[in-house]
């Protein structure tokens, strides 16, 4: 792909093959395009999977809350987390609303 390879004749009728390569500005050139292809293209997933919902839960409101949700297995008791610890997650009338206890 980077090499082009032509036939050609000599004064004489013999037959050359002569090759040239394409100049570094070329290959440059051509990197730099696929990498804004591929940068586009997941600018574009990265959009069409954010209008579809994907990445959030249930903390979420409009926005991601950055909280993660954890939920007991022994007592369905949910908890929430943003690294530095772990909070219960309150109902609206101010109780954990834990499914088994």
């Amino acid at each position: 792909m980077s090499d082009l390879t032509t036939m050609d004749s000599d004064i004489e009728g013999r037959t050359v093959i002569v090759q040239m390569s394409m100049p570094n500005t070329e290959r440059l050139a051509r990197v730099i395009l696929y990498g804004v292809i591929a940068l586009w293209a997941f600018a574009f997933l990265a959009t069409v999977a954010s209008a579809f919902g994907y990445g959030r839960d249930a903390t979420d409101g409009d926005s991601r809350s950055g909280m993660r949700l954890h939920t007991d297995a022994e007592t369905g008791c949910q908890y929430l987390s943003t690294g530095d610890g772990l909070t219960p997650r309150m109902r609206n009338n101010h109780h954990m609303g834990c499914r088994n206890g």
